[in-house]
């Protein structure tokens, strides 16, 4: 059912947004496809228009002092203007609806944990904060998850958030916040899907039982789901309308009388999170200082030996805010591929991919179509990026564009997340 309800939205929103066209922001704004799935999009385009940006503006010359309020002030003007004209192409266009309308589904009938797998890619233990933050954003039906994210991060003083603790703070939250719901409320929250299966036409209205039985199972309220289910199978239907939905969650919490609870505070949030965590890598590494360093970690202390600490609030910054500013550094153009010490050299490939080097393969066959010699030189190059910045432009450049990646999959998403972490410190 779910495969069905994903390709009829796709044909839907298709119909009104044909393929062989550019989508620009716009065309999504004044758009009236479901609305999760336009402010998806439109997160997904101001992202890729932030990554296009740093590569066409990330070539440097010693001309200029990158340091400068006013030289930085055009960079932001530059971004801000390029994120204006930025559109979907022709080519990317049925892609990106896909991957928009599958990830906001999901999203509509399990919150949580489709968050932490959009969030978190494969194998991905830890993320930069601002990452989570970032990414939470990209869904905005159930406002009350995004501002649990915000208040979660909010009393976290770390740069990098584990997947376990925040999945776990995360589900206790979600279930709390719902506690004391009647039908009333518990409808009211089911209006975005509700609204979202309303626009198609499959034949009957209301929910799929499938969606309606996950949905409440999530929010660990088994026995609604079960009743759900019941009704479902007394009836032989696999669809259920508004109002049976209603009447049965109300005889269900009835039955259970249900006890009500207050909402969550911030201190219900620090409660909530277990304790006996892992401990931050860099933490857990700097009390066993005779464990090995990671040949990209040593690298990345030597390429960042000597020069200024980033200011405290580097992780808050915007991408355009991240372009270097040490007027000593070697002067770089985009364009003009990275020395070679080594293209064959795996060194290479645990500098940039750090443990993820174990999914090279993967990357080689999925990303590079089975290039091996492409894959070593885009190693290379990212070897030698010097930040995010430069790292992101060769990835736009060398990766996504000649080999027309979709950079929405899973695959594009854990291959970027592997290659930032070695900039953001974090394990992959």
């Amino acid at each position: 059912m779910r495969n069905q309800v994903i390709k009829e939205v796709e044909r839907s929103i298709l119909a009104s947004h044909p393929e062989g066209a550019s989508y620009s922001v716009e065309a999504l704004t004044s758009s009236s496809m479901p609305e999760g799935v336009r402010h998806f999009l439109m997160s997904a385009l101001e992202r890729r228009a932030e990554m296009e940006a740093s590569s066409l503006l990330a070539s440097e010359s010693e001309w200029f002092d990158y340091r400068n309020d006013e030289f930085q002030s055009v960079l932001h003007q530059a971004v801000l203007a390029l994120r204006k004209t930025a559109h979907f192409p022709s080519s990317e266009w049925h892609r990106a609806v896909r991957q928009a309308v599958e990830n906001v589904l999901n999203y509509l009938i399990t919150p949580v944990p489709t968050l932490c797998e959009f969030a978190f890619s494969e194998h991905q233990d830890w993320i930069p904060t601002i990452d989570l933050q970032r990414k939470s954003k990209c869904f905005s039906d159930y406002p009350y998850v995004t501002r649990a994210v915000d208040a979660f991060i909010s009393l976290k003083d770390d740069q990098k958030i584990s997947r376990t603790e925040f999945e776990n703070a995360l589900s206790h939250l979600d279930v709390k916040m719902t506690l004391a719901h009647d039908a009333s409320a518990w409808i009211g929250l089911l209006r975005p899907l509700i609204g979202l299966m309303s626009s198609l036409d499959l034949g009957e209205s209301g929910l799929p039982v499938s969606f309606a039985t996950e949905f409440f199972e999530g929010k660990m309220r088994p026995k609604i789901a079960a009743s759900i289910t019941a009704a479902a199978t007394e009836r032989g239907a696999d669809m259920i309308t508004v109002e049976s939905l209603e009447s049965i969650i109300k005889t269900s919490l009835d039955q259970t009388a249900s006890e009500p609870a207050s909402s969550p505070s911030l201190s219900d949030i620090a409660n909530s999170i277990p304790s006996g965590e892992s401990k931050n890598p860099d933490e857990a590494e700097s009390e066993n200082s005779t464990a090995e360093i990671p040949l990209w970690k040593k690298f990345q202390k030597k390429a960042t030996e000597n020069q200024p600490a980033e200011p405290s609030n580097t992780k808050t910054q915007p991408l355009w805010k991240t372009f270097k500013t040490d007027e000593e550094r070697p002067s770089q153009k985009h364009k003009e591929p990275a020395p070679v010490v080594n293209a064959g050299d795996l060194d290479n490939d645990r500098i940039v991919l750090g443990s993820a080097v174990t999914r090279r393969e993967r990357y080689v066959q999925e990303l590079f179509g089975g290039n091996e010699e492409a894959f070593l030189a885009v190693m290379t190059h990212l070897a030698h990026a010097a930040d995010w910045t430069s790292a992101s432009s060769v990835i736009a450049e060398h990766v996504f564009r000649p080999y027309q990646v979709d950079i929405y999959s899973s695959i594009a998403v854990d291959f970027t997340n592997a290659v930032e972490s070695r900039y953001s410190g974090t394990v992959t």
